[in-house]
């Protein structure tokens, strides 16, 4: 049987407070060292080596709680402010950068639409928004009605309210 792996993945930890954007999701520095310091009294981090070498071997090679870190698109934040409390602890982050991001020297439209929705309190105002700009693209396009695409996308997530979800599907997909 092999050991059950759990994995956290981090976006943002930088200093929210003085930051551009205080209100994107993420975590402070101290919230992510509390959270590090957290999981290294109830789980045994991992390299990514060793989960390898175990699902190679497919035998049980991950010590019981396993734990590894993972942080996506490369931000600078997991630079300065992630890779020193790493170092620190003697604990392996997983780190996956944006090749087009990093290759090109450009914002993804996903960050574009995570500092839209940081700029604004009332995430309503983006919606009513996105409706005027359906209206007037409507005749050009044959657009459905606005009712129609918030029916359609607005669903709750255990992550994101309706609007939310609703501003990053057809910001970022549809």
């Amino acid at each position: 049987m092999v050991t059950p792996l759990t994995i956290v993945m981090y976006h943002y930890v930088r200093e929210l407070e003085q930051s551009r954007f205080p209100d994107i999701k993420g975590l402070t520095v101290h919230q992510f060292r509390g959270q590090v310091e957290y999981m290294q009294k109830f789980y045994t981090f991992v390299t990514v080596e060793q989960v390898i070498a175990s699902l190679e071997k497919k035998e049980d090679g991950l010590p019981q709680n396993a734990a590894m870190l993972t942080f996506d698109d490369g931000y600078i934040d997991h630079f300065t402010n992630v890779f020193p409390i790493l170092d620190e602890k003697g604990i392996q982050g997983c780190f996956f950068p944006i090749g087009k991001a990093v290759a090109e020297h450009r914002v993804l439209d996903v960050n574009k639409v995570h500092f839209i929705l940081a700029s604004v309190p009332d995430k309503m105002e983006i919606v009513h928004q996105i409706f005027s700009l359906l209206d007037e693209l409507r005749p050009a396009y044959g657009l459905e009605s606005n009712e129609h695409y918030y029916q359609t996308y607005a669903q709750a997530t255990r992550y994101d309210p309706p609007e939310v979800v609703f501003i990053k599907k057809l910001l970022q997909r549809d």
